[in-house]
């Protein structure tokens, strides 16, 4: 019996570093991962990724685009895809970015992670799949708009133009307000700053608002504003302020995410 016990009592002791060590519990996962910042450029476009990091519900990082071209570059971001050993996710994003000629922009990229399909803990591969530049661009001629208006719409090529609103400002200026929407299934381009006047004695008016060159898509819809220093009737002269262009789609752009050990 005193034999038993002692062998029970040394098997134990035996025993009890294997047992402790199963108890012991896994490391704790990290509440997220953070990514060495990555930045590549193309003959088009520069890309700068920042502030990359995944945790166990989403996967994001900053994304700054600079245009190296006088066209439009456009991203969609849903049709670009993160890329992982567990699988491949698509942003849900649908809200483009749109980058005007020799210009900057930046947008938070990001991808929900699910149990099958997952970023986290991986290193990560962003596929750039989704980016288009502008290309053959051409003018839109419209006709001239009196001011007093003589008419609220104007249709012309793959352009709906509605007047919302026209008045003098002080007795210094004309001011009206235009609702453009673009209909063609290219790009629209609009640069209202070359839109210019012309009074019925003969002078000619530079738009007083400066405003930035923007783009839209099919169904897209944005105002801009014109401002002549007169209150004398006048038409208001289009020039090359309207273009419709094609959109090119551009190879894909590659970035690889590689874990930062030196960030914990």
């Amino acid at each position: 019996m005193k034999i038993k016990t002692i062998l029970l009592f040394v098997c134990t002791l035996f025993l009890m570093p294997f047992v402790s060590t199963a108890q012991k519990k896994e490391p704790k996962k990290p509440a997220k991962i953070i990514y060495k910042s990555v930045k590549v450029e193309t003959k088009e476009v520069k890309l700068d990724a920042q502030n990359i990091l995944s945790e166990k519900e989403v996967t994001k990082f900053k994304l700054t685009v600079t245009n190296n071209t006088k066209d439009f570059i456009i991203i969609k971001p849903n049709e670009c895809n993160f890329k992982s050993e567990s699988g491949e996710v698509a942003p849900k994003d649908k809200k483009r970015i749109s980058v005007r000629p020799l210009d900057s922009e930046n947008k938070v990229i990001k991808c929900e992670n699910t149990d099958g399909n997952s970023m986290y803990e991986y290193n990560i591969t962003f596929q750039g799949t989704g980016f288009y530049k502008s290309e053959n661009s051409a003018t839109v001629p419209m006709d001239d708009f009196s001011i007093p208006p003589a008419q609220t719409i104007i249709e012309e090529g793959d352009f709906k133009i509605e007047l919302e609103s026209s008045y003098t400002q002080s007795d210094v200026q004309w001011r009206a307000k235009f609702k453009i929407t673009y209909t063609g299934d290219g790009l629209g381009i609009v640069e209202a700053r070359k839109i210019t006047g012309l009074t019925n004695v003969g002078e000619n008016l530079v738009n007083m608002n400066k405003e930035d060159i923007f783009a839209l898509e099919k169904g897209e819809t944005e105002t801009i504003v014109t401002i002549f220093k007169t209150i004398k009737p006048m038409i208001m002269l289009w020039n090359d302020a309207l273009k419709s262009a094609n959109l090119a789609k551009l190879e894909p752009i590659v970035l690889q995410f590689e874990q930062d050990p030196s960030v914990k």
